[in-house]
């Protein structure tokens, strides 16, 4: 039942993101890793097809998964049009998702912990000091946030509000092109919807 409804709901995202990418461009996002890497470690952009997220390795020897997203359609689960419509026309409340990963993951282990069948996991070669400073930067969110905190079983993520305001112009696609660049990734392209392609 939930399996339908998650797809019924998707759906219902894709007609409104493929109209939005019409009108703003939805060609594939390219990724640069940088080539000069002293200590390589392997993070992975997960494409959902119409979001995607990023999983990298945290300091305790196991794996992150973070998203960003309109709070109020994934962490409050308020999936109508109506909804999804708002989270694409004007700024609503940002959300940054997070869950604990098991340790050793590689692209098949990354990808049958989600929730749902991503339709690409992507590995990126980059830099362990810029990965391990991105992931520092995401927890203190959860800190200095903790007052907005909701655990969401139906996406498996736990949430809290992310300062900065969701919109078409800066979803989830957006942001992990943004968190990749702070990792030293360079992109091409203008990431509306999760088309990417790895060099």
């Amino acid at each position: 039942m939930r399996v339908a409804s998650y797809d019924r709901e998707m759906k219902c995202r894709g007609v409104i993101f493929a109209a939005a990418a019409a009108l703003m461009g939805g060609c594939a996002t390219t990724i640069v890793p940088p080539t000069d890497v002293q200590t390589p470690t392997k993070v992975y952009l997960v494409d959902h097809g119409r979001t995607s997220s990023l999983v990298i390795p945290n300091q305790s020897g196991g794996a992150t998964r973070y998203a960003y997203g309109d709070w109020d359609f994934y962490a409050m689960r308020k999936t109508g049009p109506l909804h999804a419509i708002a989270a694409l026309c004007w700024p609503t409340q940002g959300a940054l998702g997070r869950k604990q990963l098991q340790v050793g993951t590689d692209a098949q282990a990354v990808a049958k912990q989600m929730p749902y069948p991503p339709e690409n996991v992507y590995e990126i070669v980059l830099e362990r000091d810029k990965v391990l400073a991105l992931g520092r930067e995401l927890d203190a969110v959860f800190v200095t946030a903790a007052g907005t905190y909701r655990d969401q079983p139906a996406v498996g993520l736990e949430f809290v509000h992310y300062p900065e305001a969701y919109t078409a112009l800066h979803n989830s696609n957006h942001m992990t092109a943004r968190w990749l660049r702070e990792m030293d990734a360079r992109t091409r392209g203008w990431p509306v919807l999760s088309v990417w392609k790895v060099e």
